[in-house]
């Protein structure tokens, strides 16, 4: 009898192994998590009152440059508070960031720019050490 592909998921153990983490992923997802607890610490949306979009009350981590990119990932500069509706609307708009960005934060996109270029978007990481600070950083309140 000749196995399809409905056959062959069907007749599997059915038991999927989960694959085992590694130090550098897990050690990511931290970070992401430290760095989005710190960037919403301000406690509002970094665009109030713009564009006629009324905030809502939960906050989002909003990266300005892609997430992809390692040297900027967890760079200060590079996290901006939203709340949902602002993040959505800039999401769905993005030649807006750039006026936003270009605004509040002359030369900002250049650095970033600079930094992922530099590194190819590719970095070399101590991971430890960025955890270190990151666990190190007061709560941006202002």
């Amino acid at each position: 009898m000749r196995r399809t592909a409905l056959k062959r998921k069907a007749s599997s153990s059915g038991v999927r192994k989960r694959r085992k983490p590694d130090d550098k992923r897990v050690i990511s997802d931290r970070l992401d998590r430290m760095a989005s607890q710190w960037c919403r610490s301000i406690g509002q949306c970094e665009l109030q009152g713009w564009w006629g979009v009324r905030c809502t009350p939960q906050l989002h981590t909003h990266h300005l440059s892609r997430r992809t990119c390692r040297a900027n990932r967890w760079y200060e500069s590079n996290l901006k508070c939203l709340c949902a509706a602002h993040h959505d609307f800039v999401h769905k708009r993005p030649w807006l960031e750039t006026l936003w960005v270009n605004q509040f934060w002359p030369g900002l996109w250049e650095e970033l720019w600079e930094r992922e270029r530099a590194n190819n978007g590719k970095s070399v990481i101590d991971y430890e050490e960025l955890e270190a600070e990151w666990n190190a950083k007061e709560p941006r309140g202002e």
